[in-house]
């Protein structure tokens, strides 16, 4: 498969997921892509290809964002970040992303079982949140599951829980593409790679819109939580290849 092709298939899939749930853009085309693509530059791919993405969906479901949540926790990610940056320079990172994988899938049993712990003070908990999102994006490049499982444990209605996550990744994705097309990093190969998946990422919003009102509000939360699931198998299984690596 040459490489238009794989980017106009990976677009209309990590469209689709997004569409469909809030968020799982860049875990759905960042490992596919980089199969043949250069894994910097997939990276750099994946977030202008993503905000292509993000932006209509967002201004489709903007109505449902609750400002006041999303504006604390992109905040307090912002800070987080620096915290990040920080630990990634003493933490060893393949452990890191053991440690993390095993809480993100510890915490999902939980609300995989329909237990929940109804938190009152949000506006603590979204300043946490938002740190706990800063730090993982900087260090494990893993920011989504504590916002995403933070709306499933407070029961965010559907259509405002797939739309705060959309809003969120809308600025952080923004802000971290800013920083990376000042370093020179957005060639014009990415740019025409962007312009040339627009078409299938118009057919993945359908689809994924399609997906997100046909499936009921209980099982929607269940997959939610699933993929959640996967994304932290996926760190776990990263971070202990890394360590087996090591010890070969």
């Amino acid at each position: 498969m040459d490489f238009l092709a794989a980017t106009t298939l990976v677009s209309f899939l990590a469209t689709a997921a997004q569409a469909a749930t809030g968020f799982g853009f860049n875990l759905v085309f960042v490992p596919l892509l980089s199969l043949i693509y250069d894994p910097k530059a997939t990276v750099v791919l994946a977030l202008c290809v993503g905000i292509s993405a993000k932006l209509p969906l967002f201004l489709q479901v903007r109505r449902h964002v609750v400002w006041r949540a999303i504006a604390a926790i992109v905040l307090a990610s912002f800070a987080g970040s620096l915290l990040g940056t920080r630990l990634i320079l003493f933490a060893d990172p393949a452990l890191l992303r053991v440690f993390i994988g095993l809480v993100v899938v510890a915490g999902c049993l939980p609300l995989l079982a329909n237990r929940r712990w109804r938190i009152k003070r949000e506006g603590l908990a979204n300043g946490l949140i938002g740190l706990a999102c800063g730090v993982l994006a900087s260090s494990t490049s893993m920011s989504g599951p504590p916002i995403i499982l933070f709306g499933v444990n407070q029961a965010w209605p559907k259509e405002s829980f797939r739309a705060n996550l959309v809003a969120f990744f809308v600025v952080s994705d923004t802000f971290a593409l800013a920083t990376l097309a000042a370093s020179g990093l957005v060639s014009q190969q990415i740019g025409l790679s962007t312009v040339l998946s627009w078409p299938a990422i118009a057919v993945g919003l359908w689809a994924g819109n399609w997906l997100f009102h046909k499936v009921p509000v209980a099982l929607f939360y269940k997959l939610v939580v699933l993929f959640v699931i996967v994304v932290g198998a996926i760190g776990l299984a990263s971070g202990a290849g890394a360590l087996l690596g090591r010890g070969g």
